[in-house]
This record gives structure tokens, C-alpha cells and sequence, in this order.
């Protein structure tokens, strides 16, 4: 029945439910068609053939299901491809390869997903991918070599989640943060969160508990 359709039958097909391109020929496999399937299904690209896979249907595939990236080659992942990919989900970063790993996708990944910076290498990490990251997600400071958390990117993490000052050593902290005042104000955050950490513990005996409490209240959190 489909090899009866018209090239107008074919387009309003494929744009209600793009994966019934399945069901029509090459012949009726139009650049367009082929385009309007993808847009309204971006895996509807798995049933097109490596021609009829063009780079305007390969970006578009992946802009409308970024799963779609699976059932493309290595040659139809252009940095166009990739970077539409990891500016819609950061994580994907960890399907490509380092080839595909532009210093542009690297930093478009961290900066839609900030933890994307442990699929890098250190190569990868420039100082702006590593701040970018953090700026994410504070807590994405642990991913980084010791030599990638200078004072700049380890204030960048605090301040975006400050819970990340305890995935840093005081060292850091003090060499990040030379005005007293905002020291004082993430040392008192970690105490903090330990103390909710250790109140949280179910296991936690009564009288540790009482003795916390004891103390707790005296100490200043901000």
C-alpha cells in the first residue's frame, strides 16, 4: 500500500509518526521526507540508509532524541553532531570518542552537566573546562587532579554548592580564600554538614547525640 502514496502522502506520514519511513522505498525516501521523519523522531534515523543520512538529517535526529546518536557511525558524527548532542545531555560526552572531543564539546558537556569532566583527560581539562564545570556543579571539584583545583575554580565550587568545601583539604581552602570572614563562614558550612550527616545516621547512639546537641547550638554557621 505505501508504494502507492504520494510524495504529500509520504510527508504527512512521516510527520505524524516519523519511524513509519520504515515502510516506504528509497524512491520515496526524499531529502525531505527523510528530514520531517527525523524532526518528528530523531530514531527514526536507524531506518535510513548511510545516504540518507546527511549531515542535515544527522544534526536534526539528534536535536529531537539525543539517543539517536547511537545509531550513527563514527563519519556522521560531525562536531556539529556532537556538540548539538552534548548541549542537550552533557553525559553523552562519555560515548565519543577523544577525536570527538573538541575543546568546544568538552566545554559545551561541563557546562550542561558538570560531573561530564570525569569522562576528559587531563589533556582535556584546560583551566576554562574545569571552571566551567564547577560552575555547574560545585560538587564536580572532585573529579579533578589535585593541579586542576586552583584557588579560582575551588571558590567557584563552594560558591556554587557550598556542601563541595568537603571535597576540599584546608589547604585549598585557605589558599582559595584570603578573606577571613568567608574561611570562617565554609570551615562552620562543613562542620555543619557533618553534624546533619551524623544526625541523619539511624545508627546514631543517644548519647552522641546529646553531646552534639550540647555543643551544636554555641557554634556559629554563619
Amino acid at each position: 500500500m505505501a508504494e502507492q502514496w504520494t510524495p504529500e502522502d509520504c510527508l504527512a506520514v512521516v510527520q505524524r509518526h516519523g519511524y513509519e519511513v520504515y515502510y516506504l522505498s528509497n524512491a520515496q525516501r526524499t531529502p525531505e521526507i527523510c528530514l520531517a521523519a527525523v524532526q518528528q523522531d530523531g530514531t527514526a534515523v536507524m531506518y535510513l540508509s548511510n545516504v540518507q543520512r546527511t549531515p542535515e538529517v544527522c544534526l536534526a535526529a539528534v536535536r529531537q532524541n539525543g539517543r539517536a546518536i547511537g545509531y550513527l557511525n563514527d563519519a556522521q558524527k560531525t562536531p556539529e553532531v556532537c556538540l548539538a548532542i552534548v548541549q542537550r545531555n552533557g553525559r553523552v560526552i562519555g560515548y565519543l570518542n577523544d577525536a570527538q572531543k573538541t575543546p568546544e564539546v568538552c566545554l559545551a558537556a561541563v557546562q550542561q552537566y558538570g560531573h561530564a569532566v570525569k569522562h576528559l583527560t587531563d589533556a582535556q581539562r584546560t583551566p576554562e573546562v574545569c571552571l566551567a564545570a564547577v560552575q555547574q556543579d560545585g560538587w564536580a571539584v572532585q573529579h579533578l587532579a589535585d593541579a586542576q583545583r586552583t584557588p579560582k575554580v575551588c571558590l567557584a565550587a563552594v560558591q556554587q554548592d557550598g556542601r563541595a568545601v568537603l571535597r576540599l583539604t584546608d589547604a585549598e581552602i585557605d589558599d582559595a580564600l584570603e578573606w577571613t570572614p568567608m574561611r570562617h563562614r565554609l570551615f562552620s558550612e562543613k562542620v555543619r554538614v557533618c553534624v546533619e550527616g551524623l544526625f541523619a545516621c539511624p545508627d546514631l547512639p543517644d548519647d552522641l547525640a546529646a553531646m552534639i546537641a550540647q555543643y551544636v547550638p554555641t557554634f556559629d554557621f554563619c
